[in-house]
């Protein structure tokens, strides 16, 4: 029992790691007007990735606006994520994103 419990675990440990996730560096694009900010997020790789995607701003007295997705973008996709300000006298100066991409098979 002990020996087919051991080889049912190799065999187990065999196969995740031969479906190993490698990290992949995909560069948010970003612009902004004063009330909205907006960054896309293209795969350019040639192979399905999943990412967590985080767009965060920053208005002209400190506030910190920000939009989070998880999305799974297959070659040639792209996602996008926004953030808005309703107060005109508070404008938008500054918008970033980040991504963290594992690839998918």
């Amino acid at each position: 029992m002990k020996k087919l419990l051991a080889a049912a675990l190799l065999t187990l440990s065999v196969s995740f790691s031969a479906r190993a996730i490698s990290t992949v560096i995909l560069y948010p694009n970003c612009h902004f007007t004063p009330t909205m900010g907006e960054c896309s997020l293209s795969n350019t790789i040639g192979r399905p990735v999943s990412c967590n995607f985080q767009v965060r701003g920053q208005s002209r007295r400190g506030a910190v606006p920000s939009s989070y997705q998880y999305v799974i973008l297959y070659p040639g996709m792209y996602s996008w994520g926004r953030v808005v300000t309703n107060n005109p006298a508070d404008p938008i100066i500054n918008v970033g994103a980040t991504a963290f991409c594992n690839t998918i098979d």
